[in-house]
């Protein structure tokens, strides 16, 4: 990784070179459809299954939890959310089975980039804001192939593409290890308050129940229209963490918030104006 950070000159990397390409050229999209009744494959990945921002499958269904023609992929592709590109769900294959129709399957031309590259392109600011301009469509934006595969994009010589995909590839591996460390310790917490608060099944004595809202002043959340989500000071929180920016804050720190919608049962702490 050193090596790498040395060669490639992060702060000031010369872009004279940097190609630009229609995201066609870039990549295909993979549309073998699948009826989940009749195949033989075992794994189903929903947009339920994406993590936000992050390039990992980590839960799966089975053919069986649905109905309807799915999308076939293979190790090396990446299933993008192509519904609500807001949500920033783009994740790497390691498998062979069927996917949600709500996303596309892409697979990337090594001619063009790099496929280790790849899924990080999908996930930088330019891809991403690209695709909630080009979405359609109202309470459930979605992007059409017909506009996406004539998007234009600047990408860099493919020896440039090796040593960013290097670089990436091991910042990701430091990330997930720390995941696993907050995951062990989010369980320890969970494990330690349902004792400590007496939510295993029995109410303790002594101890008196109080519904939420005796206990702490309730705010509802409202939605931001996508363009108003592009620049900004102000974190704006979801559901699933911290997306985007705004100028203004409508909810005072420090609290608690929940989704309603969308990822529920996912609990975040701010000190902060949100």
């Amino acid at each position: 990784m050193d090596t790498t950070t040395q060669s490639l000159d992060l702060k000031n990397i010369d872009k004279s070179t940097w190609e630009t390409y229609r995201f066609e050229e870039i990549a295909k999209r993979v549309s073998e459809s699948v009826d989940p009744n009749t195949t033989d494959l075992k794994v189903y990945v929903g947009l339920e299954h994406i993590d936000a921002d992050n390039i990992h499958i980590k839960r799966f269904g089975t053919p069986d939890d649905v109905s309807g023609g799915k999308l076939k992929c293979y190790p090396g592709d990446v299933i993008f959310g192509k519904r609500r590109a807001y949500q920033r769900k783009a994740a790497v294959v390691e498998f062979e089975g069927i996917c949600s129709a709500h996303a596309f399957v892409f697979r990337a031309n090594a001619k063009v980039i790099d496929p280790n590259l790849f899924p990080f392109f999908l996930h930088s600011d330019q891809f991403m804001h690209r695709m909630v301009d080009i979405s359609v469509g109202g309470l459930s934006p979605t992007i059409n192939w017909g506009d996406l595969k004539h998007q234009e994009f600047l990408l860099p010589p493919k020896d440039q593409q090796a040593q960013l995909a290097e670089l990436l590839w091991a910042m990701d591996e430091v990330v997930e290890r720390e995941n696993g460390v907050l995951e062990k310790l989010r369980t320890f917490n969970e494990a330690y308050a349902q004792t400590l608060l007496g939510l295993n099944g029995k109410n303790e004595s002594g101890w008196v129940e109080k519904s939420l809202k005796e206990v702490a002043p309730l705010q509802r959340g409202f939605d931001l229209p996508s363009t108003e989500l592009q620049e900004g000071i102000f974190p704006v929180g979801y559901s699933n963490g911290i997306k985007y920016y705004h100028n203004e804050y409508k909810v005072i720190g420090p609290g608690v918030w929940t989704g309603r919608s969308g990822t529920i049962g996912n609990v975040f702490y701010t000190a902060e104006n949100y």
